[in-house]
């Protein structure tokens, strides 16, 4: 599954980037990497863009660069869990 077929509102984790080198070079240039935590905010349906939620900062992708990443659904007890586990620290 990639981020695009993440609907609004779910959670998931990047399990891998694009073979690409420019493309994974601007994921990895914007802190995304194997392992990251994310929620997808909204589709911005007029632009094929994506605004996603990463470690606190809201990031807008292009539907071409967000095609390059692979992700796994977190389910809402996996997401509450991450928050509780943030929470004390």
């Amino acid at each position: 599954m990639t981020l695009v077929d993440v609907k609004a509102g779910q959670s998931a984790v990047i399990s891998s980037l694009s073979k690409d080198f420019t493309a994974r070079a601007k994921l990895l240039d914007l802190g995304l990497l194997p392992g990251t935590k994310l929620k997808l905010k909204r589709s911005l349906g007029w632009s094929k863009a994506i605004q996603i939620n990463v470690r606190q900062t809201n990031l807008i992708l292009r539907d071409s660069l967000a095609k390059q990443i692979k992700v796994e659904l977190l389910s809402d007890n996996d997401a509450s869990n991450i928050i509780a586990g943030l929470n004390q620290k």
